[in-house]
């Protein structure tokens, strides 16, 4: 690596929002300066597309162009963030973000036994009717001909619940708030359960409703207290469950380390979790993936390395422990993926989502961080 002191690394482009029909191509402009040797990532969402000149996901649609990615035929899949940065230590991460938002004709459907209608687009929303109304339906977006429909409805259901978070994770002597969305014409009423035994208000818990929105709020969280919950929605047409589970075990961990290693032979891997209670340790694993020669450049999973590694790190008041470890040795100019898991006193949490990494080889441009 050359001492010689060099300019910082610019990302010139602005975020911008693309519109697109289906079948569209579509440049998504990143445009640097002083990227010298500096690997330049485009990501949708979490997921790596390029990592320098090297197409990271096999689509023949996506192509790299001057540092700027072009997609063919646009698809509904397509949209979403896609963000172009550039592998650095800096305290702020170099990137541009654009978002592509695909443009799709409406369609209505009018089914004349039930009454029925269903506006098919990202969400499909139905209306039931029983009292007798005539309305107008119209449907546009600019994409297409706006259609319409006349329909007699009612709007009367009965209650739709969903849990606002299905797992909530607390500590011993803290507060916890455990609420459900609840819908319903006419309004429901919301009953709170542990397990099987009924909830009432007292000097140790409390019930919010505001709106739509149902909290069950545990003042200071005891042993006792981690268990099954349940909101229990009932009107005149009809009842329902939403469930949620309060636990003491660790969150889901997520890795933050960067994507692509300082050296060719092992990789500095680092995650955060977060625990009110000490973590007692964690299972990581890692597999190499290797890339088969076929014209659809499958990827075979290799077998999986498993590690049980003592934590590291001091417990924090906020709860948040964050880990490293050094993974090696392993082989240049490789993908690998890799998972972990955190047990504490009250067990262990989920697994991880699968996370990638690559070692650099022979061919690798190397970073200066």
């Amino acid at each position: 690596m050359s001492s010689t002191e060099v300019s910082q690394p610019q990302v010139l482009s602005e975020n911008q929002v693309f519109r697109a029909r289906i079948g569209d191509t579509i440049m998504l402009p990143c445009e640097v300066d002083n990227l010298g040797p500096m690997i330049l990532l485009w990501k949708k969402g979490t997921r790596v597309l390029t990592a320098g000149d090297m197409m990271v996901r096999r689509d023949d649609r996506i192509h790299l162009k001057r540092n700027n990615l072009q997609i063919k035929d646009i698809q509904v899949s397509d949209g979403g963030k896609y963000s172009c940065e550039i592998e650095a230590d800096s305290e702020y991460p170099l990137t541009v973000s654009h978002r592509i938002e695909v443009l799709v004709a409406p369609k209505l459907d009018m089914d004349p036994t039930n009454m029925n209608i269903v506006v098919r687009s990202a969400t499909n929303v139905a209306l039931k009717y029983i009292m007798l109304v005539l309305y107008e339906c119209e449907a546009g977006n600019g994409v297409g001909t706006s259609v319409k429909a006349e329909i007699s409805l009612k709007i009367l259901y009965g209650p739709e619940v969903s849990a606002e978070f299905p797992v909530v994770h607390g500590g011993i002597g803290r507060q916890s708030e455990l609420s459900c969305v609840v819908y319903a014409v006419p309004s429901a009423e919301v009953v709170w359960y542990r397990e099987t035994m009924r909830l009432d208000p007292n000097g140790k818990r409390y019930m919010e409703s505001r709106g739509s929105r149902h909290t069950l709020i545990i003042r200071k969280v005891e042993d006792r207290d981690f268990a099954n919950y349940s909101c229990y929605a009932i009107n005149t047409l009809g009842k329902v469950r939403g469930y949620i589970t309060l636990r003491g075990n660790p969150t889901k961990p997520v890795f933050n380390s960067l994507v692509l290693s300082k050296t060719k032979t092992s990789y500095k891997i680092s995650w955060v979790t977060n625990s009110y209670s000490p973590i007692l340790e964690y299972r990581l694993f890692y597999r190499m993936l290797s890339v088969t020669d076929s014209p659809k450049f499958r990827s075979i999973s290799l077998e999986w390395h498993k590690l049980r590694l003592p934590p590291t790190a001091s417990y924090t008041e906020d709860g948040t422990h964050q880990e490293t470890y050094v993974l090696g040795p392993l082989h240049p100019d490789s993908s690998y993926e890799a998972k972990v898991m955190a047990r504490s006193h009250y067990g262990w949490s989920d697994e991880s989502s699968i996370f990638q990494f690559y070692t650099q080889g022979k061919g690798s441009l190397i970073l200066i961080f």
